[in-house]
C-alpha cells in the first residue's frame, strides 16, 4: 500500500466536489512533503474503487488548448 496516504488526500479534496487531474495535481504538491507525478496520480485515481471519472473538460493554456479528466467521489446509493 504504497499510495496510501495519497489516495486518502484525494479523497478528502474530492469532497468539496468534482475535481480535475490538474487541481487535484496542483493540491497535493503543495499539500505533501515529497509530492506526486501525473502518472502515479492517474494510476491511483484509476484504480480506487471510491473515486469514479467524469467526462472530459477543455483547458486552454499556453501550449493551446487540452483535455484533461474530470473526478468525483462516488455516490452512495442507499
Amino acid at each position: 500500500m504504497r499510495s496510501r496516504r495519497l489516495r486518502a488526500y484525494c479523497r478528502e479534496f474530492l469532497k468539496n466536489g468534482p475535481k480535475n487531474t490538474r487541481q487535484i495535481l496542483d493540491h497535493l504538491n503543495e499539500k505533501m512533503h515529497n509530492g506526486t507525478n501525473m502518472n502515479q496520480l492517474g494510476n491511483v485515481l484509476a484504480r480506487d474503487p471510491d473515486i469514479e471519472r467524469l467526462d472530459w473538460t477543455r483547458i486552454t493554456g499556453r501550449q493551446g488548448t487540452h483535455r484533461i479528466r474530470m473526478w468525483d467521489l462516488k455516490q452512495d446509493d442507499d
